[in-house]
């Protein structure tokens, strides 16, 4: 399905500004980032494209109707026109049919979004540059947008855009900051919309980048790895503008690893260290490949080094809870111990964008598996506690997308382990003495067969930790409740 984005830009007192707003934190796509007016294309918008002779006429009129419906602006008539909330219905912009300004839309090219997002869009970007007359309209345009898609957003001088973005005050993907920064560059407004030169010309060709700079300083790179279902990438975090610390490079397979290593020769600052959150093949499989080509130190929590055996005659160093990692910009990151899912695991926080990246701790979809006996089913919850109660702003899983609901997500995972640990008491209650085997379809009696094998290792690890809680214990290979708990 292609997709639409339409930045307006204006003349300001010194520069040009744009509009941004930030998508709700609760959105599952991108929720947090700042973006500008989006959607898809709908039957409608080809319906009245028919009545026109551009040939990417849907895509022009896509673009027009998603910024009626999200801050009630309609370029109609040869001028901007203004709905209220309550006056934004699919009738508008039906009516207006072939009176809509498709000519007032610049095209900026084409961008194809990253793999980490879980979406395959292709995204025509438009431009529509106001008049010094129209930009007077316009002051309140925060006070209209949707607000199930936006909770802020703002008229704002491109190059302060970039400054809050590079102090990690906003989060952008590629494009976006691809189009501030052109913006930025531009002396006064333009005549023509300045385009930038890393977007594509058709969606064949569009621009595209496995690496997002989310803020200044923060790289998020989704790397294929054979982890477990339903993630299918790692995401590698590269942090730093001229000393940079590599965190998790998952793959070992060339293939999959070329896209770091691709980055990491076009970065201008140099590799300063490797850093594990913990040992599991998904996070550390690209290890020896980047040593070889750099001789920089891999660091990890003591455990995790034991647990990693062929990186023995690497250059290392052990970290542990409250350990610093230097970094340029933005700044140090700090260890955080939050064993659990592995004995050593480490999470970093990095207290000037007051970031957590989490490893496996949690991850956007799907679930964590505690896996005995490296995984401890009460070390993790203590671990989960133990961030919520950080309560940090960002929170960059392992797998899937970060989010800017970090304490939503950690206590989601937190209720979740003790509703399963109540069915797990339940079970033993109606139906022990029973092997796990036995109990696997009373307790995950809401989970497909296919997963019952995974299922019973986390099974195991609520009942070890049941047991360590003398709430429950093993007798012949069966497990009852403790009588009297």
């Amino acid at each position: 399905m292609p997709t639409v984005s339409l930045t307006l830009i204006r003349p300001g007192d010194d520069a040009p500004e744009l509009f941004w707003a930030r998508r709700c934190a609760d959105r599952s796509f991108l929720g947090g980032f700042h973006a500008f007016f989006a959607g898809g294309v709908e039957p409608v918008d080809r319906d009245i494209a028919d009545h026109f002779e551009f040939d990417d006429a849907a895509l022009r009129v896509a673009a027009i109707r998603e910024t009626f419906e999200e801050c009630g602006l309609l370029f109609g008539n040869g001028e901007i026109q203004r709905y209220s909330r309550s006056e934004r219905t699919d009738e508008v912009v039906a009516n207006a049919g072939r009176n809509l300004d498709l000519e007032r839309l610049e095209p900026l090219g084409w961008w194809r979004m990253p793999k980490f997002l879980d979406v395959a869009y292709t995204t025509a970007f438009f431009g529509v540059r106001l008049t010094e007359g129209e930009a007077a309209q316009v002051d309140d345009l925060a006070d209209q947008l949707d607000e199930s898609e936006f909770d802020s957003g703002q008229w704002i001088d491109a190059t302060q855009a970039l400054e809050k973005w590079h102090r990690g005050e906003v989060f952008l993907t590629k494009p976006i900051h691809c189009l501030v920064d052109t913006v930025a560059a531009a002396d006064g407004v333009p005549k023509s919309f300045p385009s930038p030169e890393s977007f594509g010309e058709t969606p064949k060709r569009a621009g595209t980048s496995a690496a997002g700079e989310i803020c200044g300083g923060v790289v998020m790179l989704p790397l294929k790895t054979p982890t477990l279902p339903p993630a299918t990438h790692t995401n590698c975090i590269v942090v730093g503008k001229q000393q940079l610390v590599v965190i998790d490079p998952g793959p070992s397979d060339p293939d999959d690893l070329a896209p770091l290593l691709d980055h990491l020769e076009r970065r201008d600052g140099r590799l300063e260290a490797i850093a594990l959150t913990h040992h599991h093949p998904d996070h550390v499989g690209g290890v020896q490949a980047l040593t070889e080509r750099w001789d920089v130190p891999v660091i990890a929590h003591p455990k995790t080094l034991e647990l990693l055996p062929d990186i023995a005659s690497l250059r290392t160093g052990a970290i542990d809870d409250g350990d610093t990692i230097e970094v340029d910009h933005p700044g140090e990151l700090v260890a955080h111990f939050t064993p659990g899912h592995a004995p050593g695991h480490l999470a970093f926080h990095q207290p000037d964008i007051d970031m957590v990246i989490g490893g496996d701790l949690v991850a956007s979809r799907g679930t964590i598996i505690v896996d005995p006996p490296e995984g401890d089913m009460g070390d993790y919850l203590e671990s989960l506690h133990r961030v919520l109660e950080m309560n940090p702003r960002v929170l960059m899983p392992a797998h899937g997308q970060m989010t800017t609901r970090p304490a939503e997500l950690l206590q989601h995972y937190i209720d979740h382990r003790k509703m399963r640990e109540q069915k797990v008491v339940d079970a033993l209650e109606q139906f022990g003495p029973a092997t796990t085997e036995q109990l696997v379809p009373k307790v995950y009696e809401d989970a497909p067969k296919a997963v019952y094998p995974i299922a019973e290792r986390s099974l195991l690890a609520h009942l070890l930790d049941l047991q360590q809680r003398q709430i429950a214990q093993q007798s012949d290979g069966c497990w009852l409740l403790v009588i009297g708990c």
